[in-house]
């Protein structure tokens, strides 16, 4: 298993739109290289100095549009069996209580924590946003982030990485475990 950090895509503010980091910078043989490592200030500052405008775009605080989430599904169907159920669990925070989710505690956090198929767990992604924590019951895939996050990682063997998420256009890239990750500024 490999570890990938997955820059979510940024949101506008005012109409709700949805871009990929890599949209502000310019282009280039080190653009990947960029976006393995920065985090939102640092791409404000990398945009404005290539002239690109930022404004209204902002961190996704952990929402998706349904573009990505199918994307996300796509990927995922590609290689976790079709029977594999998903635990999916959510800082308690401001969301509303999930109907039939247990109580659980990560760390400092009242969390619930929900079983779910992969389709219920694609329609969760996409009217409450990405969860703190997600992994198969095949434990084929895992992903981790902080609270609202706009970035978070996942755990996925590299093959599947490179043959179901690569080609999809995600931004995601590979770092080692001991690396420091810059701060999400989802909250």
């Amino acid at each position: 298993m490999a570890h990938y950090r997955l820059l979510l895509p940024l949101r506008h503010e005012e109409d709700g739109a949805y871009s990929p980091w890599s949209a502000f910078l310019p282009g280039g043989v080190t653009e990947g290289e960029q976006l393995r490592t920065i985090d939102l200030y640092d791409l404000r500052h990398r945009a404005a100095d290539a002239g690109a405008d930022m404004t209204g775009w902002d961190s996704s605080r952990g929402r998706v549009s349904e573009d990505f989430v199918w994307t996300l599904r796509e990927a995922l169907g590609g290689f976790v069996p079709a029977d594999a159920t998903w635990t999916v669990t959510r800082w308690r925070g401001y969301r509303h209580e999930l109907v039939g989710a247990a109580l659980v505690t990560v760390g400092d956090l009242n969390c619930v924590q929900q079983v779910l198929n992969l389709d219920d767990t694609m329609t969760s992604i996409g009217e409450l946003g990405m969860p703190d924590f997600m992994w198969s019951s095949t434990c084929q895939f895992g992903w981790g982030a902080p609270l609202y996050p706009d970035w978070g990682v996942m755990t996925v063997a590299a093959d599947d990485y490179i043959r179901h998420f690569i080609p999809r256009g995600l931004e995601a890239f590979s770092f080692p475990l001991d690396a420091t990750l810059p701060d999400s500024l989802g909250d």
